[in-house]
């Protein structure tokens, strides 16, 4: 049977992963787990892998249950949504872990240093004016 709502998508998380993955709201927890085990070529079963979202306070987190669907799990377009593995090796289940990107460098450096490389380019392209122009 054809799906004729329109699909959402959630952000899920892990480590340094962020995925974004489609979904429509009668897809089950099961079915979305299923699908980001595929996507992500995970060596692990979905039922070794658990979708959770956070609560309103920090490091508070709620598990999907896999048997409701998106829509009564109460996932809403653009959700952030943790995923978590099962240890066999220690048998227990991961802590959430995301890591947050930091900057490279400080920005007003950046924007000083690239003056400078335009400056050092415009003056380089002028010395060269003329050189190597048809002349035999």
């Amino acid at each position: 049977m054809p799906n004729n709502s329109k699909p959402s998508y959630i952000c899920a998380k892990r480590g340094k992963v962020s995925l974004f993955l489609c979904y429509y709201p009668k897809d089950t927890i099961a079915s979305i787990k299923s699908n980001l085990c595929t996507i992500l070529k995970l060596d692990t079963k979905p039922e070794h892998v658990r979708l959770l979202t956070e609560e309103n306070w920090p490091n508070k987190y709620r598990m999907l249950e896999e048997k409701l669907t998106a829509e009564k799990s109460a996932l809403m377009n653009e959700t952030i949504v943790y995923f978590v593995l099962f240890d066999t090796g220690k048998g227990q289940w991961e802590e959430v872990l995301v890591s947050n990107p930091e900057p490279l460098e400080d920005l007003d450096d950046v924007d000083v240093d690239m003056q400078d490389t335009i400056a050092a380019t415009k003056k380089e392209e002028g010395k060269n004016k003329g050189k190597g122009k048809g002349r035999a």
